[in-house]
């Protein structure tokens, strides 16, 4: 019987996210910091809706946006692994196969001939054991990258910023 790795950690994942590492200040940077309203009054929010929270200061939203590069790259790293496992899987599921249609009309009183099927059989063994030791990597990175979203979701997501701090942010200031 063939014991395939199931990935069921990785179901459901959408856009990467990482966990946010606010940066730390004094009180006085901090309050120098705030984020002033513009003549305008223009805000936006990271994420999607609205919030009650309170606006994101510069610097909380030059960490937020950094923490969502690398998210991206976490993501980007999870889903090549995922595709990878993927196509190997069903490589294997292929060769799984052709071993039962071989064994259907394998010439039993053959000694070569079942030598042959059985070191293909140990072969495929090896194979499955080899794509089941990268599903417990795998897991730890899709979990890593689960709980860094979850905590950049808390963190940042429905985060009011003031628009000019971002062209601030953007023009490298």
């Amino acid at each position: 019987m063939v014991k395939l790795f199931h990935r069921a950690a990785t179901r459901g994942m959408g856009v990467a996210i990482c966990q946010l590492a606010l940066m730390a200040g004094g009180a006085a940077a901090q309050a120098a910091d705030k984020a002033k309203p513009p003549p305008d009054g223009k805000s936006a929010v990271l994420g999607s809706g609205s919030s009650d929270l309170p606006v994101l200061t510069r610097n909380e939203l030059r960490a937020c946006l950094a923490q969502q590069d690398k998210l991206t790259a976490m993501q980007a790293d999870v889903m090549k692994e995922q595709t990878a496992l993927e196509a190997e899987k069903t490589a294997i599921e292929q060769q799984r196969i052709a071993l039962k249609a071989e064994l259907d009309t394998l010439d039993r009183t053959s000694a070569p001939a079942v030598d042959a099927y059985n070191a293909k059989s140990a072969e495929q063994d090896k194979r499955i054991d080899a794509y089941n030791q990268r599903g417990a990597p795998f897991n730890a990175k899709a979990t890593e990258w689960k709980d860094a979203h979850a905590a950049w979701d808390h963190d940042c997501s429905n985060r009011r910023y003031q628009e000019n701090d971002l062209i601030i942010i953007k023009a490298g200031r």
